[in-house]
């Protein structure tokens, strides 16, 4: 079973829209009172893209936004809990910016 309800369709809860945006409170209240079939972050917006091109030609290991280990680590035990209870929330960012891949590791 995939978890999303075909009657009500997909329902779909943004918790960013920025890199900077303050976003934890929202992420949390998403996955624990939402009922959320897709958690997405946003964080590039035009003036983070330029801000993450300059990080990445000093330091060519970065060029994402490290923020989103912090906004999403607090939410991990919602997300846990719901597929506990049968509810598969699946996480969507564009975080990665200027880095091509980005591991979770550090989030789980």
């Amino acid at each position: 079973s995939s978890g999303i309800n075909a009657e009500y369709g997909v329902r779909i809860g943004c918790y960013s829209g920025f890199w900077g945006d303050s976003c934890t409170f929202a992420a949390q209240q998403l996955t624990s009172k939402g009922d959320i079939d897709f958690l997405v972050g946003d964080y590039l917006a035009e003036v983070t893209m330029s801000l993450l091109s300059r990080i990445k030609m000093k330091f060519p290991h970065l060029g994402y936004c490290p923020d989103f280990f912090m906004h999403l680590g607090p939410v991990g035990p919602n997300i846990i809990k719901s597929a506990a209870r049968g509810k598969k929330i699946r996480v969507v960012v564009n975080a990665g910016g200027c880095t091509r891949i980005v591991h979770c590791s550090n989030l789980l």
